[in-house]
């Protein structure tokens, strides 16, 4: 699965299952994003809606803004990747596994996910 452009997400679930993701994402408050063994190049997230991760590797510029988060299994955040967050809230049991960056203003990060953290994080007024 190979997925470019831009996708609107109303309402209902879209799932995207092993492949790579460049894309400009819009989801609504009656939407769930499901990202599965996903490659995230590139992208921002305008999230109004729920997006659940596995095993997504974050391998450039990736930003996530509003909404809710739940890493359900690991996230990995490559040398080159920034992920960055903006007013999100991230809960799961799935590890962040960050040797690039992540970037947040105003986020709520639960302590339920475990930092493995060789890179670099920044937060502005935001609670971990």
């Amino acid at each position: 699965l190979q997925v470019n452009g831009k996708i609107d997400l109303s309402q209902g679930t879209l799932t995207l299952s092993q492949g790579t993701v460049s894309a400009n994402v819009n989801t609504k408050s009656t939407s769930t994003f499901n990202l599965n063994q996903v490659e995230f190049v590139t992208g921002t997230i305008q999230n109004l809606g729920t997006i659940v991760t596995k095993n997504v590797n974050v391998s450039g510029s990736v930003s996530v803004i509003g909404g809710t988060l739940q890493n359900v299994q690991d996230m990995f955040i490559s040398r080159v990747g920034n992920f960055n967050l903006k007013s999100t809230s991230i809960s799961g049991n799935g590890k962040l596994l960050n040797l690039g960056g992540i970037l947040g203003l105003n986020n709520v990060i639960y302590a339920q996910p475990v930092l493995y953290n060789s890179g670099y994080v920044t937060v502005s007024q935001g609670m971990v």
